[in-house]
């Protein structure tokens, strides 16, 4: 909604109820006069009406009683028209409503219960009236709008005098009252009053519905008048607004749009319009105007300048980032080197110490054999033995050294292998480790939920390996094998080194689980503490002393776990030391 309809609506909100006020308070300010001023005539008449009962009371009734005892008129007689005060209020009443003086119309009653007169008998609104008169003694006037067959009154009833002891003889019992009296009104009403009685309550009747009228037909010709005014007044307001204030605001609107909507005109000014308010408003907007084009011509010199600086910044560190990638894929590769290396130097000891007894043995063959042949005692059969014994020592020694080449053979080939011929293969690369160090290692097959199991001893010694099958890189596999026996075999030392009675036990588990084996690796050698058990498969993390490990072990065991046999690895700690649980996938159709 615009301005101009939101003030318009504003104001003719605020003068429709100015005038609804005005036309209520009016209506009942004309109300209230024509109550008060019909409150007064109607006291007027009733306060003549009282005077007239006290004149008939004090001046007419004592004169003509005095007259008539004088005249020794009979005591019986009795004229109510100028003996009874009722009658001659009545009347008075009577003659004054009927003239057409057009002052004032009204109707005039004198009610009582049990009246003597029966147009003076109280109905039973008035008996009402009567009784809240006596219930408050204090009370000598009542006024009242009153609806009487659908016309309005403004009734005003007084109390009229009560009986005194001048009044008991024609009040209190028929026979005392006078013989005229009865004839005229009957010995049935009026009597059997007592002294103190309200005699009669007083009532004019003035009706007031034409003045109602009167004042609602003002009160629609003021809210007409008003109406039109405040018709003439909006127009007048919607005019003034539209050319005075909404054109204006709606030009000078259109002129921020465009100057705002193009950074090339920012600067420029508005006219300057006529009226205090619109011309500050413009003069302020000029201003900003200026201000910004100020600003933006400042900031487009910072922005340029900072871009300049961001720019050679980002040169900076695109090319320290490049330095420190290279560096650290640097470092890395030095890392896996100076892993695999030592890797090899380990492996090569193994290997060195396997071969120096097959060596020794085949020197003592050698010196037997020259010995021998020196005391002539060499046939075919102690050559044939001698043969023997040199080709079994021969043959061990050739799978010791293909057990090395095959650990450090680089060639990434995806093949079917036996998990359990290239972890012999590993256990034998470790032997003089494991035999060195004392340490027991004992490997589970479960094929079909029946274990078999195989002892150091007598893998080294040559076992019938049970069929199973793996997909994937076989160098890869006993990479992985490799260092988790070497923690393993590094934590038993060192736990060996604080408490030389504990266990020194390995144990290699390969089982079925669905489509996958599962190679579980666990040791005695203490567990891995809590606090970091999470984070001993992160790259450079390492529990191990400076010249002892790098850190990237473990990181590789999970890569090449994840990356190249798409399987899983996770650790916990047992009773005893760590646990180590691979996940590898079967060997499937399109493995090879």
């Amino acid at each position: 909604m615009s301005i101009s309809r939101k003030v318009l609506l504003f104001f003719s909100i605020i003068y429709l109820i100015l005038c609804m006020t005005i036309i209520f308070i009016v209506r009942q300010y004309m109300y209230n006069e024509v109550l008060e001023n019909t409150s007064k005539k109607a006291q007027i008449l009733i306060e003549r009406t009282v005077a007239v009962h006290e004149y008939v009371a004090k001046e007419l009734r004592p004169a003509v009683n005095e007259k008539l005892s004088e005249l020794d008129v009979d005591k019986d007689y009795f004229d109510p028209r100028w003996m009874s005060a009722g009658y001659i209020s009545r009347n008075i009443n009577k003659y004054y409503s009927n003239r057409d003086t057009g002052y004032i119309d009204y109707s005039y009653k004198m009610f009582s219960i049990n009246a003597r007169a029966a147009e003076s008998e109280a109905d039973p609104y008035e008996r009402e009236i009567i009784a809240e008169f006596k219930a408050n003694p204090s009370e000598s006037v009542k006024e009242e709008v009153r609806e009487i067959e659908g016309e309005k009154f403004f009734v005003v009833y007084k109390k009229n005098v009560n009986f005194t002891e001048g009044c008991m003889k024609c009040h209190t019992e028929p026979e005392k009252a006078p013989a005229g009296l009865i004839d005229f009104y009957g010995d049935k009403n009026g009597f059997h009053r007592e002294v103190g009685d309200i005699s009669a309550i007083l009532s004019i009747r003035i009706p007031i519905s034409s003045h109602i009228q009167a004042t609602n037909m003002v009160s629609m010709k003021l809210s007409g008048i008003l109406l039109l005014l405040f018709l003439v007044s909006l127009i007048v307001q919607f005019v003034f607004m539209r050319k005075s204030v909404i054109k204006p605001i709606k030009e000078l609107s259109i002129l921020m749009k465009e100057i705002t909507a193009d950074n090339q005109r920012i600067g420029e000014s508005v006219k300057i319009y006529k009226g205090k308010e619109l011309g500050m408003l413009s003069d302020s907007f000029n201003h900003m105007s200026l201000s910004l084009k100020e600003m933006t011509t400042d900031l487009q010199v910072k922005v340029d300048e900072r871009t300049l600086e961001l720019s050679k910044l980002n040169a900076k560190l695109e090319q320290r980032v490049k330095n420190e990638t290279e560096s650290r894929v640097e470092a890395e590769r030095k890392l896996v080197y100076q892993k695999r290396f030592a890797d090899i130097g380990q492996v090569f000891q193994s290997v060195s110490h396997q071969w120096r007894q097959p060596i020794n043995t085949l020197g003592i063959i050698f010196y037997d054999l020259q010995k021998t042949f020196d005391d002539g005692e060499i046939d075919k059969k102690y050559i044939s033995e001698y043969v023997e014994n040199c080709n079994t020592l021969t043959e061990h020694m050739n799978i010791t050294i293909n057990d090395f080449m095959s650990y450090f053979n680089n060639k990434a080939e995806m093949k079917e292998f036996n998990p359990l011929e290239y972890i012999l293969s590993v256990v034998r690369l470790m032997k003089s480790n494991l035999i060195s160090n004392n340490i027991n290692l004992k490997m589970i097959y479960i094929d079909d939920e029946k274990p078999y199991e195989y002892e150091l001893d007598n893998l080294l010694g040559g076992v019938e390996l049970k069929n199973a099958v793996l997909c994937g890189f076989e160098g890869r596999f006993k990479q992985i094998i490799m260092n988790l026996l070497q923690n393993s075999v590094y934590a038993l030392d060192k736990q060996a080194e604080e408490n030389s009675e504990a266990k020194k036990e390995m144990k290699i588990i390969l089982s079925k689980e669905e489509d996958s084996y599962l190679v579980t690796l666990s040791d005695t050698g203490g567990g891995v503490p809590d606090t970091i058990i999470d984070r001993i498969f992160e790259p450079y993390f390492t529990t191990k002393a400076k010249d002892e490990g790098t850190g990237i072990g473990l990181n590789m065991v999970k890569n090449i776990v994840e990356d190249s046999f798409n399987g899983d690895i996770k650790v916990y700690n047992q009773d005893l030391g760590a646990c180590f649980v691979i996940k590898l996938p079967m060997a499937n159709k399109e493995c090879c």
